[in-house]
């Protein structure tokens, strides 16, 4: 350190000590009051990078879809699953879980329309009148049960195929005000991208974002009580049958709360620990205040910083106290040690010359270790995982911080608190230091082989490394989340959802990022549909059924007699889509059976899942002409249920 440097040093802070503890003490008050800021965040945004395509994209398929989150709870009582016993709680719990505010819904046994027990028809589901349910008087529960366990809907999603646990889904109301901020936001960020923003529109846009996070914020907490809300009436339950409650919102909410416990659990163990091997080590009190004062100011005005800039903490960054604290108290007892050493040396020198000689012999080396720590910290940005490029940059401006901090609060310290006398070692056994040193001096070419088979062992080791992602071991097995997860991938389908969007392949409009490898489109009929002859124009100009004949009439008025009607109203036209088409749904069936092929998939769910349902009803033989009734005469009520989910007109 040169001599200009440790001249304005010693003047601005050394021969201040009292004036540079107060302003260190104000600096700690204010930014202690903004702690109550503090926001933990387990949202999309801090998750991914920003602008992030995969984000963005599916952020556009949720609101096409009008998706809706939902909680999973499952239910499993002792005795029969359709018994009474079970039956009637089940929807004394299901009344009270739709009276909670914030949940749009409650789907259970009792509410999904039965088509198997007994078997209906296609216009039995096309018609206005409602179909059986679990509720209608006589009906038989044991066939209840069995499509419950072997339908291509319900099996694996709402009943297990042993028929002991069934689901109970709470879909939760949509937040348009989170959708439509979300779309001013990003489409100020698009504009800010392409053709850049005026001095007017990016103070819309940092407002916009403003109005984002805080309306997160308040989503989340919100999600959060709902949750706790669910819990608690669950457990009013627990009597009944054993419950797990599940779902996206239920783990975020969790993970928030898992941050907040590690902060606090985390952060109280390390100070604890420190102030266990300070004693032990120091054995004074003056050695054990003083860098629990310093790394307390450091960690306090660091999440004091987190909350005036609103920088959120997330699952990755939730231990970034207790790494902090120690970063800070490393250097800490660097010039801790120091001071003693230089004490020991000279125990009638000056106080104020021993500190200033202390903090110039220390300056550099403790600089040396805080940068290279901090360029350790910086490497984390580049990884292009938002919550991990968040961590770097947490630790890199809370070293620095704890660097400054400790070359002022220390010196100053040490020159207010009396000095005491010198630490002297006086007893007769000899130092830990002393035996290695013996056992390096003795030994050499032991420890030489030792360290080579040791390198020897690490190469191979890491040559057997392999990375594993599995989201359920990020949580112990005594967690509702593990348990419940684990319940549900094992008998429910599974927990976490994957979308997969199919278009109908385009020359003149690819995916985005990708190429088709096909030509064109297919046409609408297969060539072997049975039925081509009756779908190939679904809104025929009129006389054309006259001259199809009794064929027509024989073959389908009992079935499908008013559903034709719908396809020949006046001056209505038509035309169904590619996906309800026999080609269409051949396309759909070998992509379904693909996925739910896979080990790793859970209860696949698609247009092809309603396709195994009509199949069921009319046998194998199912045309053009079924499946475009299924698109255009399904009641608002099953339509909702069986094909909006998966499909899309406008994506078509």
């Amino acid at each position: 350190m040169s001599e200009r440097v440790v001249w304005a040093y010693d003047w601005l802070v050394l021969r201040r000590p009292w004036l540079i503890l107060l302003l260190v003490a104000l600096l700690v008050a204010g930014f202690a009051s903004q702690l109550g800021k503090i926001k933990l965040d387990a949202s999309a945004d801090s998750l991914m990078l920003q602008g992030d395509p995969s984000l963005e994209f599916y952020r556009e398929i949720s609101a096409e879809y009008n998706a809706e989150d939902f909680l999973l709870l499952t239910w499993q009582p002792p005795g029969p699953l359709l018994g009474d016993e079970s039956l009637l709680p089940l929807r004394r719990m299901a009344d009270e879980l739709r009276q909670l505010e914030g949940v749009s819904s409650v789907v259970t046994v009792w509410d999904v329309p039965l088509l198997e027990s007994p078997m209906v028809t296609l216009s039995d589901i096309t018609s206005p009148e409602p179909l059986p349910s679990l509720d209608k008087p006589g009906i038989d529960r044991s066939l209840v049960l069995r499509e419950l366990t072997t339908s291509p809907i319900y099996a694996d999603l709402l009943v297990s195929r042993d028929g002991e646990i069934t689901a109970v889904q709470i879909n939760l109301e949509r937040d348009d005000r989170y959708f439509d901020l979300l779309a001013e936001r990003d489409g100020l960020r698009i504009k800010r991208d392409g053709e850049g923003l005026s001095s007017a529109e990016a103070l819309e846009l940092a407002r916009a974002e403003a109005a984002f996070k805080a309306h997160t914020a308040m989503m989340l907490e919100a999600q959060s009580q709902l949750v706790e809300s669910v819990r608690q009436i669950a457990d009013r339950y627990r009597s009944h049958a054993s419950i797990f409650v599940g779902g996206v919102p239920m783990i975020a909410a969790d993970m928030v709360s898992f941050i907040a416990s590690d902060l606090v659990i985390f952060g109280s163990a390390i100070l604890g620990i420190m102030l266990l091997i300070l004693a032990l080590i120091f054995r004074r009190v003056r050695w054990v205040v003083i860098p629990l004062v310093t790394c307390s100011a450091t960690v306090v005005v660091m999440l004091g910083l987190l909350g005036a800039l609103d920088w959120r903490m997330t699952v990755i960054s939730s231990n970034f106290v207790a790494v902090l604290l120690i970063m800070t108290l490393a250097i800490s007892i660097h010039l801790i040690v120091r001071y003693r050493e230089l004490h020991a040396l000279e125990p009638d020198g000056d106080l104020h010359e021993r500190v200033l000689r202390t903090m110039r012999l220390m300056a550099t080396p403790c600089i040396y270790t805080s940068i290279t720590t901090i360029v350790a910290f910086v490497s984390l940005v580049v990884s292009g995982i938002q919550p991990v490029i968040d961590f770097g940059w947490m630790m890199t401006t809370g070293i620095a911080l704890g660097l400054v901090l400790n070359f002022l609060v220390v010196p100053c310290m040490m020159l207010v608190w009396p000095a005491g006398r010198p630490h002297r070692h006086t007893g007769t056994d000899t130092p830990m230091t002393g035996f290695f040193a013996r056992v390096v001096d003795g030994h050499g070419t032991a420890i030489l082989a030792v360290t080579a088979a040791l390198v020897v062992l690490t190469g191979v080791g890491i040559s057997r490394l392999q990375v594993e992602n599995r989201f359920i071991d990020y949580f112990h097995k005594s967690t509702e989340i593990y348990q419940g997860m684990e319940l549900l991938d094992s008998k429910l389908g599974g927990t976490i959802p994957l979308d997969i969007i199919l278009e109908p392949l385009d020359m003149d409009e690819p995916l985005p990022g990708l190429e088709p490898v096909a030509g064109t489109r297919a046409a609408p009929v297969a060539e072997d549909d049975p039925f081509a002859g009756d779908s190939q124009d679904f809104a025929p100009p009129p006389g054309a059924a006259d001259e199809a004949g009794d064929g027509w009439e024989d073959e389908w008025e009992d079935e499908f007699a008013s559903d034709v009607d719908d396809f020949e109203t006046a001056g209505e036209s038509f035309t169904p889509s590619y996906w309800f088409s026999l080609q269409g749904m051949r396309e759909l069936d070998a992509v379904h059976h693909f996925v739910d092929a896979q080990p790793e998939t859970g209860k696949v769910l698609s247009l092809s899942t309603v396709f195994a349902v009509v199949k069921n009803l009319l046998g194998e033989d199912v045309g053009s002409v079924e499946l475009a009734l299924v698109q255009k005469s399904l009641p608002p009520d099953v339509s909702a249920m069986m094909v909006d989910p998966y499909f899309s007109r406008e994506r078509e």
